[in-house]
């Protein structure tokens, strides 16, 4: 028993800590990772599934392998693996010092959410199985608690353990966490402005947040953040190596100021003083660290090399890069991601852009790759199916529709959470290729579900109401195809 069957986690995807995106940086400094869609991947510490099992129904013909300490958890996340009918997924009860029952070696390790909760004895542990399972050219995510942001964390955390421990299980522990940190908060003397605005700053989003968060990052045993450098020595006496950020745009200087970029490639002796000195001026606080085989020997810097595997997605920061290329000698860039953001949800290839731009593709990588380091666009190793126009009977993803029915926000092709009006989730379980739209309005008008779903409908005559909610139901099937949630 764990305090996780006491009080499971909510388990989410996590976009930067899947295996394509791993793919993708690894590939971008000069590796040749497993092709992801017939990969092996494991998940250390995978909860319910809600990260592992889209990447699973994502890619039929990958293996994947979940190990959680929470029986609870395991046993959801395998009730709802198969309610999908996954077949290429492997949900086991195990702790970290539990052996695994074969001998496998895995292309991708993801252990997101558990480094920095777990004794120094099993952050020991979590490496020495990524370095004995890891695939030589295998990559591994770990993501950790950072300083010195967490620094200014840590009062709150210490004031609700150091009150919490009065006190037994979970829910009474969170309310009284909360109780006494707003005491304390309003408390404080005038003379410590600084300090109370600190302990409001971290609080406030807890008391409106979940509960399970509050309790498993603030009210755990265990909670050590590591400096940037003291992870990287970790993981170098482990026998792994760090290759980069899982989000890279993290490791660029561009928010710096020219003179800060020049002083700090002065004080920089390398890739690690640099990721260090950048998280001391940023105040960082959580990190998504990319591990390889000490052996392997990743290339220095970025670069798009051709032919390559990736392919060019828009994001919801691509439509802002367009509005600011003007220059003349980058227009056809910006050619280029018009035609992406027209394409979206679908990933194209780089010469279909460099065609669009009227470049070699070449040029046009190089962009993409400036592109990408600004979080501008997404790449992807995996040529997914999105449907651009909705059909006549339109079916969303599986998954989608059973989160839907459980109550859940559902997560999409992209390994995003969508969030839904109450509506469009109506009209989600609907599409399930049985229904038109024209039933899906039916059966939500008849049922008068849409009369508290949206305002204003009320006081239409049933006729012009039947027609408005077609109207929205239109406009709710295309979002729903432009977020990822369709398949056909």
């Amino acid at each position: 028993m764990t305090t996780y069957d006491d009080l499971p986690y909510e388990s989410l995807p996590y976009p930067s800590a899947t295996a394509d995106r791993l793919a993708v940086n690894a590939t971008l400094f000069g590796l040749q990772p497993a092709p992801v869609g017939g990969a092996t991947v494991l998940e250390v510490g995978c909860a319910s599934g809600g990260h592992l099992i889209p990447q699973a129904m994502r890619n039929p013909g990958g293996k994947f392998v979940g190990i959680d300490a929470s029986a609870v958890q395991i046993e959801a996340a395998r009730q709802r693996s198969q309610a999908l009918g996954l077949t290429n997924i492997d949900l086991q009860v195990r702790d970290l010092s539990d052996k695994l029952e074969r001998e496998d070696h895995f292309d991708y390790i993801l252990c997101h959410g558990v480094f920095s909760w777990v004794s120094d004895e099993h952050q020991h542990q979590i490496l020495a199985l990524i370095r004995d399972r890891l695939a030589p050219n295998g990559v591994a995510y770990v993501s950790y608690n950072t300083l010195p942001g967490w620094y200014q964390r840590l009062p709150l955390r210490d004031l609700m353990v150091f009150h919490g421990a009065r006190f037994d299980g979970p829910q009474t522990q969170i309310e009284q966490a909360k109780a006494i940190s707003r005491f304390v908060i309003g408390a404080v003397p005038d003379t410590e402005e600084t300090y109370r605005a600190i302990l409001r700053h971290f609080f406030e989003p807890l008391a409106a947040g979940s509960g399970s968060y509050l309790f498993h990052e603030y009210l755990s045993e265990h909670n050590r953040a590591h400096y940037f450098h003291q992870f990287v020595d970790l993981a170098s006496a482990s026998g792994l190596r760090y290759l980069a950020d899982s989000d890279l745009p993290t490791m660029m200087t561009g928010d710096l100021s020219d003179s800060a970029r020049e002083t700090l490639e002065t004080v920089a002796t390398d890739l690690i003083a640099t990721e260090q000195y950048l998280d001391f001026l940023r105040n960082r606080s959580f990190r998504r660290s990319l591990l390889i085989p000490a052996e392997c020997e990743p290339e220095n810097n970025l670069a798009w090399r051709h032919p390559s595997p990736l392919m060019v997605r828009a994001n919801a920061e691509t439509a802002g890069a367009i509005e600011k290329i003007e220059a003349p000698d980058v227009l056809p860039i910006r050619a280029a991601l018009s035609h992406l953001a027209r394409r979206s949800p679908a990933a194209i290839s780089i010469e279909e852009l460099a065609r669009a731009a009227g470049v070699p593709a070449p040029m046009m990588g190089e962009a993409i790759l400036g592109a990408y380091a600004t979080a501008s666009v997404d790449l992807t190793t995996v040529a997914d199916t999105f449907v651009p126009v909705v059909s006549t009977r339109p079916v969303a993803c599986p998954l989608a529709r059973l989160q839907i029915r459980q109550g859940e926000d559902p997560t999409t092709r992209l390994h995003t959470t969508a969030e839904l009006g109450p509506l469009a989730g109506r009209l989600l379980a609907l599409m399930d290729g049985e229904h038109t739209l024209d039933d899906a309005s039916g059966r939500l008008f008849d049922g008068q579900e849409v009369t508290s779903a949206i305002d204003g409908y009320t006081d239409l005559d049933p006729v012009e109401r039947r027609r408005q909610v077609r109207i929205r139901l239109d406009a709710l099937s295309k979002e729903c195809a432009a977020a990822g949630l369709l398949i056909s």
